[in-house]
């Protein structure tokens, strides 16, 4: 499913026209520019060139360390924390309008207004309680979220770094990175192209696991749909639709697999072409259709429909286990920890160190497209380095893989220029 990038491309150049915009109107209206000339207070003016309070300027650039107190809302057309500066607050923060980060922002609780067009992090972003209206955020560094952030359905997120955390809800938009949370709501439509992990998820809307894309979830719940073209691994339990709202749809393409390492229930439609593993007990109260090749690692039953509880309805083409292709996808993780990897941003190689990396037998390497490329070489063993070779400057997403091709660690990777 390309819907994703469709809509990343239509955003991404409004968006990065805005920026440009913001951009231009600081260097056109030099009068209406305030940067801050020292540490300090946000109300202070001599923590300002232009000795004065920041709501009187157009555009603020904030280069030093910057603390906030109490309430505090940001009105400015335009706001750019460079790669020196930090703006923190313990209390609340409303930005109304656009903001660049390319150093810190550290809030406890932050608001970011309808009336903004973008929220740009390439640095550090740390939130505790979030609401996030812009039209766009655009996140390329990294992300900390210590508590919740709610994202308006409206607005469109694209991931290129990394965030990790507790809850999102309401997420919409494409990840090209790597997503870490403990609990995951998405909203209409989520592509991913990159790395997802969420202890929990819920989808209303759609997931769109796409070529290339990896999920590693333990408790999934469908209400919408998942629409693999990758790869997931789910550790708990899967539910398409409950009870009280038999709903819910997986569709696996051909070629693709779902591996459930718990168990199945689906009130809802499973379809496709690809494989859908089960370890534990599996129930079906809806439909299973198409050409699915459905294996029951475990079942009661001997013979078709290999299901352990059926009472809904099973579709003639239906496979089961077909050429033994049902393996277990999930590699055992025991003993890998503590896992760094240096230097990152890098410039020519990267090394990862950390126990159990003498297991990794394959680097593979896929770019913001999901695309596998081809890095420099690869040295294993009790470390390991990965040089960049021919790789142009990006993000990437390394997974490092045991014997049989199963993923024992994935992270993001940065190759700067030189």
């Amino acid at each position: 499913m390309k819907r994703a990038i469709v809509l990343f491309a239509l955003e991404k150049d409004r968006t990065v026209s805005a920026l440009l915009l913001a951009i231009g109107l600081s260097g056109s209206l030099q009068a209406s520019v305030c940067q801050t000339v020292a540490n300090g207070d946000w109300d202070s003016p001599t923590t300002w060139g232009c000795g004065c309070l920041p709501g009187t300027c157009d555009t603020l650039i904030v280069s030093h360390d910057v603390s906030a107190t109490g309430l505090t809302i940001i009105a400015n057309d335009f706001i750019s924390i460079t790669n020196t500066g930090q703006l923190s607050t313990v209390d609340t923060l409303i930005f109304v309008r656009n903001v660049w980060n390319r150093g810190l922002i550290d809030v406890h609780f932050l608001i970011h207004s309808d009336t903004a067009q973008f929220l740009k992090n390439d640095g550090l972003l740390i939130t505790g309680i979030a609401s996030l209206y812009p039209d766009s955020i655009i996140q390329t560094g990294t992300w900390t979220i210590l508590d919740l952030v709610y994202q308006y359905p409206g607005t469109r997120l694209y991931n290129s770094g990394t965030i990790t955390g507790h809850t999102y809800q309401s997420m919409v938009g494409t990840n090209f990175g790597q997503i870490d949370l403990e609990v995951l709501e998405v909203s209409y439509l989520l592509g991913n192209e990159g790395s997802l992990t969420a202890q929990y998820l819920t989808a209303y809307g759609v997931l769109a696991n796409d070529a290339g894309g990896y999920a590693l979830l333990h408790e999934v719940l469908v209400y919408g749909m998942i629409d693999n073209e990758g790869q997931i691994d789910v550790t708990g339990h899967l539910w398409l639709g409950t009870e009280a709202m038999p709903s819910g749809e997986l569709d696996v393409l051909f070629g693709t697999h779902v591996f459930v390492n718990g168990d199945l229930v689906n009130r809802g439609i499973m379809r496709g072409w690809g494989t859908v593993c089960v370890t534990g007990q599996t129930i079906n109260e809806g439909l299973i259709t198409d050409h699915l090749n459905f294996c029951d690692l475990s079942p009661s039953t001997t013979s078709p429909p290999f299901i352990d509880i059926n009472t809904g309805t099973v579709g003639p083409g239906v496979n089961w286990c077909e050429n033994a292709v049902c393996v277990n996808t999930l590699a055992d993780q025991s003993g890998v920890q503590d896992i760094m990897a240096y230097p990152n941003p890098a410039w020519d190689a990267v090394t990862f160190t950390g126990n159990g990396l003498d297991r990794v037998r394959q680097v593979m390497v896929h770019d913001q497209l999901g695309r596998e490329v081809a890095p420099g070489p690869v040295q294993l063993g009790n470390s390991i380095r990965v040089d960049r070779g021919e790789l142009p400057a990006g993000v990437y997403v390394v997974r490092l893989c045991d014997q049989h091709d199963r993923p024992l660690l994935q992270t993001v990777v940065v190759f700067s220029e030189p």
